[in-house]
């Protein structure tokens, strides 16, 4: 056993490395609403070792970690509407993932995750809510991700070069694009800024 307790919404919310060497899950925290990711070791020299601990609010829902296993994305389910069941205003922007880096133990410091950016989409007249979001298979590729409207939307990198918003995204209904916006964190515990980020980086 790596773990004695987890909270598995669905198979993306858990995810175990290309090599085999680290497990990824999202651990309650007891007598909060918060989750940890915990990143555990699967190696056999330190199995079971958690070395990475990150916390968020109820809202962390999927897990993938790329291909190299360098970087981490969790997916975020959206906040509620009110009880009138409003709907959101088409220029609404939401965080939907946030991408960390895997920074690995030196002589002086313990391993530790780096808050990158955040995945931000207009949400636009339609309320929906990420179900799983995924590194692609292939480092540089980029990443996709689940709706509970039944979306499937990959977003792709763009040219460092380019001047308007450094993702791509295309959805498969082919009738609605998500521009993000990176900016400070604030679904985790720590903040960051990281605005003008090139998704090909991540491997």
């Amino acid at each position: 056993m790596v773990v004695p307790k987890c909270r598995i919404y669905n198979d993306a919310s858990i995810d175990i490395s290309s090599d085999g060497d680290l497990l990824a899950c999202l651990v309650p925290v007891e007598s909060t609403l918060s989750i940890n990711l915990c990143i555990y070791s699967l190696e056999k020299k330190t199995f079971a070792q958690c070395f990475y601990v990150w916390t968020f609010g109820a809202n962390a829902i999927s897990v993938s970690l790329s291909s190299m296993a360098r970087y981490i994305v969790v997916g975020l389910t959206s906040p509620r509407t009110s009880q009138n069941h409003i709907p959101p205003t088409t220029n609404e922007s939401i965080t939907i993932a946030q991408i960390f880096k895997l920074n690995e133990r030196s002589k002086s410091t313990l391993p530790s995750l780096q808050h990158i950016r955040n995945i931000d989409v207009l949400r636009g007249d339609d309320y929906f809510s990420v179900n799983s979001i995924r590194w692609l298979p292939n480092s540089g590729e980029g990443l996709v991700y689940g709706t509970n409207r039944g979306h499937l939307v990959i977003c792709r990198p763009r040219s460092k070069d380019s001047r308007s918003s450094n993702i791509s995204h295309r959805s498969t209904t082919g009738t609605q694009t998500y521009p993000p916006r990176a900016g400070t964190l604030s679904i985790g515990t720590q903040t960051s800024d990281a605005p003008n980020l090139v998704l090909n980086v991540y491997n």
